[in-house]
């Protein structure tokens, strides 16, 4: 079996997206407005977010209705700032047509929200507005000790989190060279003093290394349960299920122990898939992915549930919950799924089918396959409608979801012209239960003068849902000389869901 490997290119910045408007003429923007003496002018774009702190950057594009107008100039002036935020032009005057360029900079005490700004010219009475969002979000990288010993850069791992302990778990993944069955710990991964452990566990045998698996993790009984991957060999990894007890370290050595799938029937082997985990019934929800013969790879779109998936209460064993009717999602890999439950919901979002890349929210209503009262109850799908601008479509991306504020964040991934992105993006009302489902946050434009990750893809994010911070790990990027390699590097998102 051969593992597809996702190419990329560099993105684009924001000139050339200017450029792309200012060749295109801004044709049908209800924001242009007509200046005397032949000329039409418009802002763009008419609404822009900005982490506090960053620069925001507008186009005003002014160019002749018809013909060529004689040459005149144009002053501009800008009124709505918000308190701490300072408007500015490269020059005082502009010659016309001109493609005039308005600076916002923020700074931390800059107030979070939606300000309208108006623009005013000399050459006219009318006037444009935008837009300035501003949000709360702000990425700092991991405060790691450089002289700690650290994992190599890795894409295609797991991670999960003992949010007790602050604690992020990592295993298995693409290393330079081949693949890792090697285990890190990140100890105060949202503090100020995280810490990295490589971990000898213990056991009377170990996983193999592998990758595209999937991890999840049992917060009550410690234990983080691994299932699926792919090997050294580029095969589909035979020992698929395994649980590291004492994960966390606090009740004695971690220990991974083998567990068995029973004998009925079970998912096939696949990878791109996606897995989470309901600690209340103690149930692995595995949705889609990819299977192969080596020949031929088939896209999934089935649901499977892992009972007794902690090796505790029972032996494990797989049923078959795929919904056999309503609306069905796409069959997909290398999409996200988050998992809600106090509603027993999951969230999926975006991946890709054979042909493209997905933009598409659905939720899965009794995901595990029980009712409230434990009973069984089919799941089914429903088709998120959401409103507000939409993210690009991707794969390779990380989601999210804070309960508390029923939020969940989606950032980097692969669009659909191979690009590597780094962008962020969080769904209000995420689980569904009411609406309106909006996409609140999308932060799609950034500068240096704020701290923020390369753009990624194949990485793990994992949330600390009371100080709502996202920590990033990992993913491969693009190097200086557009050549890929992976990351180890740990990011935080602080207020990753976009409130303060």
């Amino acid at each position: 079996m051969k593992m597809q490997t996702i190419r990329s290119c560099c993105r684009a910045v924001f000139y050339i997206f200017v450029l792309s408007l200012i060749f295109t003429g801004c044709g049908g923007n209800d924001n242009n407005k007509e200046i005397s003496g032949g000329f039409v002018w418009v802002a763009f774009p008419e609404e822009l977010s900005v982490i506090r702190g960053d620069q925001a950057r507008f186009v005003l594009n002014i160019s002749s209705i018809s013909g060529i107008p004689l040459p005149k100039t144009a002053s501009f002036s800008i009124s709505g700032l918000p308190a701490g935020a300072e408007g500015f032009f490269l020059a005082d005057k502009f010659y016309l047509p001109a493609n005039v360029f308005l600076y916002i900079n923020t700074t931390t005490d800059t107030p979070i929200g939606s300000f309208p700004i108006t623009i005013s010219s000399s050459q006219t009475t009318e006037e444009l507005s935008i837009t300035l969002i501003v949000k709360p979000m702000q990425w700092e990288q991991a405060n790691v000790n450089a002289s700690d010993s650290q994992p190599p850069g890795l894409s295609s791992h797991s991670a999960v989190y003992d949010e007790g302990a602050d604690q992020m778990i990592i295993f298995g993944g693409v290393v330079p060279g081949g693949l890792s069955a090697d285990l890190w710990s990140l100890r105060d991964v949202t503090g100020t003093t995280p810490v990295w452990d490589q971990v000898s566990a213990g056991g009377s045998s170990l996983p193999a290394a592998r990758t595209g698996h999937k991890a999840v993790y049992d917060p009550d009984g410690k234990r983080m349960i691994i299932w699926g991957g792919v090997g050294q060999d580029q095969d589909f990894i035979v020992d698929r299920l395994w649980v590291l007890t004492n994960a966390d370290g606090s009740g004695g050595t971690p220990t991974w122990v083998q567990l068995s799938e029973g004998a009925g029937q079970s998912p096939s082997s696949r990878f791109g898939f996606s897995m989470v985990y309901d600690p209340g019934s103690n149930r692995v929800i595995v949705f889609g992915g990819a299977e192969t013969d080596g020949d031929t790879t088939t896209l999934l779109n089935d649901v499977w549930v892992l009972t007794n998936a902690n090796g505790l209460g029972g032996d494990p064993a797989w049923i078959n919950i795929t919904p056999a009717s309503g609306s069905i999602p796409n069959p997909r890999m290398m999409h996200s799924a988050v998992y809600d439950s106090s509603n027993n919901r999951m969230i999926v979002f975006g991946g890709s089918t054979d042909s493209e890349p997905l933009n598409d929210v659905w939720v899965l209503t009794h995901a595990n396959g029980l009712d409230e009262n434990g009973q069984d109850t089919p799941p089914s799908w429903q088709p998120l409608s959401v409103s507000g601008d939409l993210p690009a479509a991707r794969q390779g991306h990380t989601a999210v979801f804070n309960p508390s504020t029923n939020r969940m964040t989606i950032f980097g991934g692969v669009d659909a012209q191979g690009g590597i992105v780094d962008d962020l993006w969080v769904i209000e009302k995420a689980n569904g239960v009411e609406g309106p489902n909006t996409w609140s946050s999308n932060i799609i434009f950034h500068t240096s003068k704020v701290s923020y990750p390369d753009a990624r893809a194949n990485h793990s994010a994992v949330i600390n849902v009371e100080n709502d911070t996202m920590a990033v790990f990992g993913g491969f990027l693009k190097d200086t000389s557009s050549n890929e390699t992976s990351s180890n590097e740990a990011w935080l998102l602080r207020h990753a869901s976009g409130e303060e």
